[in-house]
Order: C-alpha cells, then sequence, then structure tokens
C-alpha cells in the first residue's frame, strides 16, 4: 500500500482551511492545519514528518505566505517542502518571478475549480 501524502493548508479564513481538507481527505490525502504563518512555521520545525506540500494563503495577518516561504526556504529543514500558494489574486510578472524565486511549484486563485485544484495538487505531489 503506498503511503499517503500529508498536505498542510494554511489559512486565516478557517472556513476555507476547513473546505480544503475535506476535499483533500476525501481525494485520500492526509492533512495538517494551520491559521496562521507563525502557526505554520512551528508546525513545520516540529513535525517528525514533513509534509509532501504546503498550501500556502499569499494574504494573512502579520506574516504573509510570501514570509513563510522566504523563511522556508532559508531553512535547511525545510527548504526542500513543496509550496503552493493559496491567492485571491493574480499573478502578473513580477509576481510569477517572485514564484521562481522562492521556488513555489504553482500557484491556484481562490475560488477555485476542485478538479482543476486536486489535479494541481497531484501534479505538484507526484513530481
Amino acid at each position: 500500500m503506498k503511503s499517503m501524502k500529508k498536505i498542510l493548508v494554511v489559512d486565516d479564513a478557517k472556513d476555507t482551511v476547513s473546505m480544503v481538507k475535506k476535499l483533500l481527505e476525501s481525494d485520500g490525502f492526509t492533512t495538517e492545519q494551520a491559521y496562521d504563518g507563525k502557526q505554520a512555521l512551528d508546525l513545520l520545525k516540529n513535525s517528525e514528518q514533513k509534509p509532501d506540500l504546503v498550501i500556502l494563503d499569499m494574504f494573512m495577518p502579520e506574516m504573509s505566505g510570501r514570509e513563510v516561504a522566504e523563511k522556508m526556504r532559508a531553512d535547511e529543514s525545510l527548504k526542500n517542502v513543496k509550496v503552493i500558494f493559496f491567492t485571491a489574486a493574480a499573478f502578473k510578472n513580477p509576481g510569477k518571478e517572485l514564484l521562481t524565486e522562492l521556488d513555489v511549484s504553482d500557484y491556484i486563485i481562490k475560488p477555485f475549480d476542485t478538479i482543476d485544484f486536486l489535479k494541481r495538487v497531484h501534479q505538484v505531489v507526484d513530481e
């Protein structure tokens, strides 16, 4: 039996986290959740089994998704964890350069299509 892929969902909107968690778990993933950047980093640093993917909201109070990704890339134990940004805004060219700079695998715009969302998550975790 193949091991279940683990995904950390980070968003300050609890209803969004709940919906994404249900969607991912119904598709066979295990999930953890965090509601802000600091909580996400604490979970990542203290987790024995790093997640296969972090779905990270870009716009959160106190610490943005970008700051979380920057801290992950600077941390030897977290720098290879895959990230998908989750955002309400479309990325223009400077934003796309940021994705490359932070080694972000993809970005998904909210609201999202559930079939497309799962397809893109699978593409990243199965790379």
